[in-house]
């Protein structure tokens, strides 16, 4: 329900960097929140959608980038503290892990981010697999993203958010009565697709596309990432209810919307040479590579592509001024999150609402007409 004496943000886009930056939004108690998006939770499953297909663990890639970084970190303990919560709906979204980072060169920026992970430890040299300078475990926490975003939405709803489905071809164009009531200010959450979305077309915004895999392997319960500055890049990710997300790959302005066969193999491939326990040991025993990895096609689930929101720059968090007619409303850009958006996503959503509350006062004496 909303109330007259609140101010009515509206975010466009219902990844989940909209979500939560709509939940976090409402948790303040000042604001009504519309959500106007064309795809949402529970949709099928495509390539326009990014969060669906994300594997969504909580490990840093802020790399150099200090502002990311604390993003991802403030938002960590809520993430733990939603796992934690044994009585809560939340709770089957999320899986405490263990998780093993391996890296072909030493002291990489990404390596040094981990150091601020629960109990962080270096790997003892002796122990690195063949080929790797340096490696590290810490504790994390990973999300079921087909559990969590649906999670988001009924908390949204229980909060008195409203819901409007519409493909947006410009900002202008939300006004009542496509939006309930006058809005205060717009907060744009489209991911890439502010890159062409009227009255921001944001050319800086590109796609990062990945490819993973889901398969069914419940008795697999520990993350472990290869990667390299020369780009190669696997990883396992499991998640609480038994299946586990394989990848990967990062290909900057690459707009492929389905799986890649040789890709799929390739992934397979490299996950069964880097975790072969992915198969129970009973079926593993005394079998060659090829075998093993048809062993593990043997558990696929879905591949999919998926493109991951970047953004030349880093993440935008900024605001400005929209022109509609003789008036004038705040407009906030929040997108360029690329792969790390849940993570990110609680500390990123609190930077755009100190941004919300700044553009709010600095146009107090604007009355808004959308």
């Amino acid at each position: 329900m909303t109330t007259a004496n609140k101010q009515h943000l509206v975010v466009v886009g219902a990844g989940v960097i909209g979500l939560t930056t709509a939940l976090m939004a409402l948790e303040t108690g000042k604001y009504d929140v519309t959500i106007v998006a064309r795809d949402f939770p529970g949709d099928k499953k495509s390539v326009g959608y990014t969060s669906p297909w994300a594997g969504a663990h909580h490990v840093s890639n802020a790399g150099k980038d200090k502002r990311l970084l604390a993003m991802d970190m403030e938002s960590l303990p809520r993430f733990l503290a939603m796992a934690g919560d044994s009585s809560s709906k939340w709770a089957d979204c999320f899986l405490h892990i263990k998780q093993t980072e391996l890296f072909v060169e030493a002291k990489t920026a990404e390596q040094e981010c981990l150091t601020e992970m629960p109990n962080f430890k270096y790997i003892p040299q002796g122990e690195l697999p063949p080929g790797f300078q340096q490696g590290c475990t810490f504790d994390t926490v990973t999300i079921d993203t087909s559990r969590y975003l649906p999670c988001l939405v009924a908390e949204l709803r229980r909060l008195g958010c409203q819901f409007i489905r519409f493909t947006l071809s410009h900002v202008a164009q939300l006004q009542v009565p496509i939006i309930p009531r006058k809005a205060d200010a717009i907060i744009i959450c489209a991911g890439l697709g502010a890159r062409h979305l009227g009255g921001v077309e944001d050319k800086n915004c590109y796609p990062v596309r990945g490819q993973v895999l889901l398969v069914r392997a419940p008795w697999y319960r520990h993350g472990i990432t290869r990667s390299s500055m020369a780009g190669d890049w696997t990883y396992t990710i499991p998640r609480a209810c038994g299946d586990v997300i394989l990848g990967g790959f990062k290909t900057d302005n690459d707009w492929t919307a389905h799986a890649v066969s040789s890709q799929t193999t390739d992934i397979l491939e490299r996950c069964i040479a880097m975790a072969p326990d992915l198969i129970p040991e009973s079926i593993s025993k005394n079998r060659d590579k090829k075998v093993l990895v048809e062993e593990l096609r043997k558990l696929l689930i879905e591949e999919g592509s998926g493109l991951r929101p970047a953004r030349k720059g880093g993440v935008r968090i900024e605001s400005e001024e929209l022109q509609v007619g003789w008036d004038r409303i705040p407009l906030i850009h929040h997108y360029g999150h690329a792969g790390a958006g849940y993570q990110a996503s609680f500390g990123s959503a609190r930077l755009c609402l100190e941004e919300v509350a700044r553009s709010l006062t600095a146009h107090g004496r604007v009355k808004a007409r959308l």
